[in-house]
Formats: C-alpha cells, sequence, structure tokens
C-alpha cells in the first residue's frame, strides 16, 4: 500500500465516490477505482459495496479512511518540516520572512510588498517564504525564518510580537450555492454546512468553532490538500472557505460578509526573532501601515 492508495481511499469516502475523488486528486476516475481496489486485493477486505454503476463505501472503510487522515496529516507535517530545513540553507544569507499561504492572509505581505520594501529601505536581502501559521510558529522557534506574519501569536523563546491589526473573515461560496444570493450572512446559515478546514488551523478554527457550538449550529470541517486547486474544486462542490478580503477570486465564485454581529475578526501580529534589529522591525511595521492605508478598512492595522 502506498500514499498515493491511502489519498484515494480518503478521498473517495470523504466525497462520496469514485468521480469527486477524482477531481480533487487530479487522477481518472478509474485510477482512483484502481488504487482503491489494490488495498482491497493487498488485505482481503471489502472497501466498497458496489452495487451496479454505484460504488458505497464499507463501515470498514469509513473507519480506515479516518485513520488514514491522521496519517496523511502527518506526511505534509513531515513534507513542510523538509521545507523549512530546505529554507534555512537557502535564506541564511538573507533576512527570511515567513508569510502564511493561508486563504485568510494571503494578501498580507506580498512579494510585491517585500521587493518595494527593499528598494524603499536598501542594504537587505529579503527572501520571502509562503507557510501555513503552524510551519511560521515552528520555523521561528527553529531559527528557519527570522521574521513571520501570524494570526494569533504562541510563547516562543527569543520571539517578540507586535499585534499589527486584525483581519475580517469572508466566505467563499460557488456561485449556485444556496447562499450565495444573500446580502450577509449569518453563522445560523451555516447549519448543515461543509467548512474546509483552516489553514491557520490551532487559532482559526477554534475561534469558528465556538461561534457555531454557542449558537447550535452543526456543521462539519473538512480537511483538504492545501493546494489552490483543491479549495476551487471544494467551493464548486458545495463547500465553504473562510477567506481575507483580498482572496483569489474565480468567476463561478462569489465572497459574502458577515453581518455585523456575527462578524469574526483575527489578530495579525508581526512575530520575529530577537536577532532582527528593533530599527528594522519598526520600519518594517510602518512600512505595512503605508500598504494597508491603501487597501481600505476591511484589512485594518492598527500600529
Amino acid at each position: 500500500m502506498n500514499l498515493i492508495q491511502i489519498e484515494c481511499l480518503v478521498g473517495v469516502v470523504r466525497f462520496g465516490g469514485y468521480d469527486r475523488a477524482a477531481e480533487v486528486l487530479h487522477l481518472s476516475s478509474s485510477a482512483v477505482a484502481k488504487n482503491v481496489k489494490k488495498i482491497e486485493d493487498e488485505f482481503g477486505i471489502t472497501l466498497m459495496d458496489r452495487e451496479g454503476r454505484r460504488s458505497i463505501p464499507t463501515l470498514a472503510a469509513i473507519e480506515l479512511a479516518d485513520k488514514a487522515s491522521a496519517v496523511l496529516r502527518a506526511f505534509h507535517d513531515f513534507e513542510h518540516r523538509l521545507e523549512s530545513l530546505t529554507a534555512e540553507v537557502v535564506v541564511k544569507e538573507g533576512i527570511p520572512i515567513a508569510v502564511s499561504g493561508s486563504r485568510l492572509r494571503s494578501c498580507c505581505l506580498g512579494k510585491e510588498d517585500l521587493d518595494s520594501f527593499f528598494l524603499e529601505r536598501g542594504g537587505f536581502d529579503f527572501r520571502r517564504s509562503e507557510r501555513p501559521n503552524e510551519v511560521c510558529f515552528a520555523g521561528l522557534q527553529a531559527g528557519v525564518f527570522d521574521i513571520a506574519v501570524t494570526i494569533g501569536n504562541r510563547p516562543i523563546p527569543g520571539v517578540s510580537y507586535r499585534r499589527i491589526g486584525s483581519l475580517t473573515a469572508m466566505a467563499k461560496v460557488s456561485k449556485a450555492h444556496r447562499l450565495a444570493e444573500k446580502p450577509v450572512l449569518s453563522f445560523s446559515d451555516l447549519e448543515g454546512q461543509d467548512i474546509a478546514e483552516p489553514d491557520d488551523f490551532a487559532f482559526v478554527r477554534t475561534q469558528i468553532h465556538s461561534r457555531l457550538v454557542s449558537r447550535g449550529i452543526s456543521a462539519s470541517f473538512v480537511d483538504i490538500p492545501f493546494s489552490a486547486s483543491s479549495y476551487r474544486s471544494f467551493v464548486a462542490s458545495g463547500g465553504l472557505v473562510f477567506v481575507g478580503p483580498y482572496c483569489t477570486l474565480f468567476d463561478d465564485e462569489v465572497v459574502l460578509s458577515f453581518g455585523e454581529q456575527d462578524a469574526v475578526s483575527f489578530p495579525i501580529f508581526l512575530a520575529w526573532r530577537d536577532c532582527v534589529s528593533q530599527s528594522l522591525i519598526d520600519d518594517l511595521a510602518g512600512f505595512l501601515a503605508r500598504i494597508v492605508a491603501t487597501r481600505g478598512s476591511d484589512f485594518a492595522f492598527g500600529l
């Protein structure tokens, strides 16, 4: 049994069939079916009840897919750590800055912004590295990154934080979604909704989950691969993704705001290791404030 076979099994159970799993995994339906069949043949178990042209996951498949999801998450964490170690070799010549590639913070500090700051200030060789929130924290702790932009903060020896503002969360759905025509959303609208597991899992999921629980709303978080194509497929299939105000939007998607009483905002921090000069941090914070001033009030820094 190999990793692609595990991914196919998890995809079939999660998305309810070979076709949807194939879309997300960028494989053909027959390839997905063959990979699941290989697991069945290798271990002599039945994972799919095949009724004519329909195939339904068995209880064994559901149980194994649940455990396999944890295996996949561990593997992706391993991949992120390898990337961090690789980055450590590459970026030590300059000042490595980690910025989350999450749906919420993709607009936070882009390559163009860093290039502009470098030209304005001079004398520094900035390298930008897109990382999910938890990897930003791990990179700071390990010394892979000297500066990071994070959602929330975490006590780490030798790392300081400055709160530079907050980000208002919005929801992205397909234009065919039942919520697409609503002028504003409330959390009650999320009843029965499949929600993509936020990239900034530890902090963001807790905030959203507490809102749902306090209102007695039943919604399902779905763990999907960390890629633009997988998120787009998830939205196209009726899922909902929490995003920031400046997310990438395709023709068949819309972004919706929550009403004032249900609005969710997340604190944004500039984090740095003690080896970074305070003057650089002050200059970077000021530069970020000027950027945000040109982007409107949806994404507001408070310095």
